[in-house]
């Protein structure tokens, strides 16, 4: 499985598959693929990518945990040490996933089957001040997230939307329920922002 894609805005594209990273220079018409983590740990599960901060920045599951790892836009053979998770559940199934969003240096990430987010900065191979914040969803899960870089959402099951206007350090239930005919609560499945990425 690809479990999410980026692109630096200039060009490059990257994507995981397995251990293997596949790198673009020219706008996704070909790709070149290297296993950057085999001295390291190679990631078991690909969970999502964004770039932020001319960083590239990776979540995967391995050994039973999630892990992130970035790299600086110039050296993408050159990532840091793996930050593990705060309390984010641990994928087995193909189609569950992290999803992840970025601006400014600043990720959001939270998984399809939890209400536990972590968010952290990036400069570089350089990732800092992990931090996990629970939003207390009850039953429902998070779907998708994403910012234009002041505000930050959440689409979730049950129809219900977070916002944070804090760089995702807090988070309110700002919709409850969305209903599309007045009467079946729907999962928001998706969600996006109308600008052009990277921030």
């Amino acid at each position: 499985y690809i479990n999410g894609i980026a692109s630096d805005g200039s060009g490059n594209w990257m994507f995981a598959q397995d251990n293997r990273l596949y790198y673009s220079t020219d706008d996704g018409a070909s790709f070149a693929v290297s296993t950057p983590f085999a001295s390291g740990g190679t990631p078991g599960r690909p969970q999502g990518i964004v770039y932020t901060n001319s960083s590239w920045v990776l979540c995967y599951s391995r050994s039973s945990a999630i892990q992130f790892r970035s790299c600086a836009a110039s050296d993408i053979t050159d990532w840091g040490t793996e930050v593990a998770g705060s309390a984010m559940t641990h994928f087995t199934t193909n189609g569950l996933t992290v999803k992840m969003a970025a601006a400014a240096g600043r990720v959001a990430a939270i998984s399809e089957d939890d209400d536990d987010l972590n968010y952290f900065d990036v400069s570089g191979k350089v990732i800092s001040n992990l931090t996990k914040v629970d939003l207390s969803m009850g039953a429902d899960r998070a779907q998708d997230i994403a910012t234009d870089g002041s505000t930050w959402l959440i689409a979730a099951t049950d129809g219900d939307i977070w916002e944070s206007t804090d760089a995702a350090e807090s988070w309110s239930q700002t919709v409850d329920g969305f209903q599309a005919d007045g009467s079946n609560t729907l999962d928001l499945e998706s969600i996006t922002c109308d600008v052009l990425l990277p921030l």
